[in-house]
């Protein structure tokens, strides 16, 4: 099971590698999913276009595989590492994204924001095979 959850790791290492090496057209995508989502409202599943139902079982299967795995992380030996990462997604990220929303700003945001989750992939999987850092120990080692 462990080999699993961070198999699924790696497919969100490289996620995110894909968004740093091309972060405006993944800006395009989101922007692309969101005008889609405004056409489709208030519709059902057989009524969507074929573009929107192509762009949910991507963007939204990859979001909701990764969501789950952030969560999933709470559960491991990782947690802490997972627990920061969660809270910077929510407490940084989110609101700043909403202010600057499709502009330069949310462009470099969001390229930060994937440096940050490909290096935090890397070594939350390293960790947990190899280096064996007990974060939480660490951390109150700290105070």
């Amino acid at each position: 099971m462990k080999h699993i959850f961070y198999f699924i790791g790696i497919a969100f290492v490289i996620y995110e590698m894909i968004w740093l090496l091309n972060p405006k057209d993944q800006v395009e995508k989101a922007k692309e999913m969101k005008e889609e989502g405004k056409k489709n409202k208030g519709k059902k599943w057989d009524d969507y276009t074929d573009k929107y139902k192509s762009l949910l079982k991507t963007k939204g299967l990859a979001s909701l595989t990764f969501t789950l795995w952030m969560f999933g992380g709470l559960l491991t030996f990782n947690w802490l590492a997972f627990l920061l990462k969660i809270a910077f997604n929510f407490i940084v990220i989110a609101p700043i994204s909403k202010l600057t929303q499709y502009s330069w700003a949310y462009t470099g945001l969001h390229w930060f924001n994937s440096l940050l989750g490909f290096a935090f992939g890397l070594f939350v999987i390293v960790n947990s095979y190899h280096l064996k850092i007990d974060i939480y120990a660490w951390f109150l080692g700290l105070l």
